[in-house]
């Protein structure tokens, strides 16, 4: 649908902006801070910010996979947020825009070295979403990345 595009575009573009800054701040702190901190002192700011609570239930990382390249695979849960409260169902635009909201920081992290990542962010439908029938208020985004052209 053409509001759930726009939705997570805009969410996406809040994302590239804020990570553009937070990136800016964390490297000036420690200029060889890993992506796992990274991800997990934006979490502990947008806990602050009102967003809602993000946390990594599997860390955001770089693996090799068999094909000797890297990869970023991890999981975000997303759960807390102002409009989900004491609701059973939400709009999609919740979770569109956090999806694009996430992806757009991490593409500034992990992008920082000059490579070119591309990025998907699933939502874990099945299994977590109760906005899919899942079992609890929550979203669950599974992030998968694959290392593109440097």
């Amino acid at each position: 649908m053409l509001v759930d595009k726009l939705v997570y575009e805009c969410g996406f573009s809040c994302g590239q902006m804020f990570g553009k800054r937070a990136l800016d701040k964390l490297t000036k702190i420690n200029s060889n801070i890993e992506l796992r901190e990274m991800v997990n002192d934006w979490f502990d700011f947008d806990a602050e910010a009102g967003f809602g609570m993000l946390k990594q239930t599997e860390d955001i990382a770089f693996q090799k996979n068999d094909k000797s390249s890297d990869v970023i695979s991890g999981r975000i849960e997303y759960t807390d947020n102002f409009q989900r409260r004491d609701k059973i169902d939400y709009p999609n635009e919740v979770c569109n825009f956090i999806r694009g909201y996430c992806k757009g920081v991490l593409r500034i992290f992990v992008n920082r070295k000059h490579y070119d990542y591309k990025f998907d962010l699933k939502c874990n439908k099945e299994e977590f979403c109760d906005r899919h029938g899942g079992s609890g208020l929550k979203c669950v985004f599974d992030v998968i990345a694959t290392e593109g052209e440097k």
